[in-house]
C-alpha cells in the first residue's frame, strides 16, 4: 500500500512518485523535462502547428516520451531498491552505529549516520524514531516533533505511544 500512491502519480506525472518516495530533486527534474516538453508537443501538434516547426514539435514529443519512459523506469528501481530485504539490514547497521556514537558522545557522528540513513529511506519508522530522540537530545525541538510526527502518522503501532507522548511534553 505504501507504493499505491507514488506509482498512480507517476503514471500520470513521471518524477511525481520519486519526489514522494524521498528522491525529491530528481523527481523534480523529470517532471519538468516531462511538461515542458509535453506543452510544446501539445502546441505544435495541437493549438499552432503552423508557428512550431514539425520537426520541434517531433523532437518535443520524443522527449517527453522519453521522459515519461525513464520516469517509469527510475519509480520501478526505487520501489525495488525498497523493498529489498537487505536495505532493512544496512538501514539497521547504521542506526545501530548512530547508537554507539550517542553513548561515545559523538552527536555530530550520530546526526550524520541518521542523516544517510533517511535518505536512503525517508519513511523507515525506526530511523524516524532514532531521529527524533536524536533531535530531542540536541534541543532541536522543531525537527524532533515533525519525526515524533510522522511516527504517530505512520500506522505502526509499535512506537505511537512513545511519539503521542514525545508530542505532549516538547516545548513549543
Amino acid at each position: 500500500m505504501r507504493f499505491a500512491l507514488p506509482v498512480i502519480v507517476n503514471v500520470l506525472a513521471p518524477g511525481a512518485g520519486l519526489i514522494l518516495l524521498g528522491r525529491f530533486w530528481t523527481g523534480l527534474v523529470l517532471a519538468l523535462l516531462f511538461g515542458v516538453c509535453g506543452e510544446l508537443a501539445i502546441c505544435g501538434a495541437l493549438i499552432s502547428p503552423g508557428g512550431i516547426p514539425a520537426w520541434i514539435t517531433a523532437a518535443a514529443g520524443a522527449l517527453a516520451a522519453g521522459a515519461w519512459l525513464l520516469g517509469q523506469w527510475m519509480l520501478r528501481d526505487r520501489i525495488a531498491t525498497l523493498r529489498d530485504p537487505a536495505l532493512q539490514q544496512e538501514l539497521a547497521v547504521l542506526r545501530n552505529q548512530a547508537a554507539e556514537a550517542v553513548a561515545r558522545g559523538d552527536l555530530a557522528e550520530a546526526r550524520g549516520l541518521l542523516r544517510i540513513a533517511l535518505e536512503i529511506d525517508p519513511d523507515d519508522v525506526d530511523t524516524l524514531v532514532t531521529w527524533a530522540r536524536l533531535m530531542t537530545l540536541l534541543g532541536r525541538f522543531d525537527q524532533s516533533h515533525k519525526a515524533w510526527q510522522r511516527v504517530a502518522c505512520s500506522g505502526d503501532e509499535r512506537y505511537r505511544r512513545e511519539a503521542v507522548e514525545a508530542i505532549e511534553k516538547l516545548p513549543t
